[in-house]
């Protein structure tokens, strides 16, 4: 990763980063920016990695403000995962002016909890219409 030194995660768990587009037409937007036909790839993030214990634990307090909970299996780490893997965004940065609009774990889980709320709402309803 370019201009980062990876961040020691003391819980042994993957430290991977999460991501959350506000919405659909932000990727699309990206790609249309892009203005070439070849197909190209950019990593997204903010550069900072969380472990899979932090998401859970960040999840499981989301989640519970709504009375809900999350069931966890745990399970050793396979083969060939790797310890940490955290989105490099600087050629996206660069090429796209993309930044990210969120840093904190629990305010992208947030959005991305809300998201989920509301398709299930959507489906729901779509249920009952028919």
């Amino acid at each position: 990763m370019v201009g980062h030194s990876p961040i020691p995660r003391f819980d042994s768990t993957f430290c991977g980063e999460t991501i959350v587009s506000k919405t659909a037409q932000e990727s699309g937007y990206l790609v249309e920016l892009s203005g070439t036909a070849v197909a190209l790839a950019y990593n997204l993030g903010n550069g900072q990695g969380y472990s899979v214990q932090q998401v859970i634990e960040a999840v499981q307090h989301v989640v519970a403000e709504d009375g809900r909970t999350l069931k966890v299996n745990e399970s050793s780490r396979r083969p060939g995962d790797p310890p940490q893997l955290v989105a490099d965004a600087t050629l996206a940065r660069r090429e796209l002016g993309w930044q990210p609009q969120y840093a904190d774990l629990e305010i992208i889980i947030r959005h991305a909890w809300a998201w989920e709320k509301k398709l299930a709402g959507n489906a729901l309803t779509q249920q009952e219409n028919t």
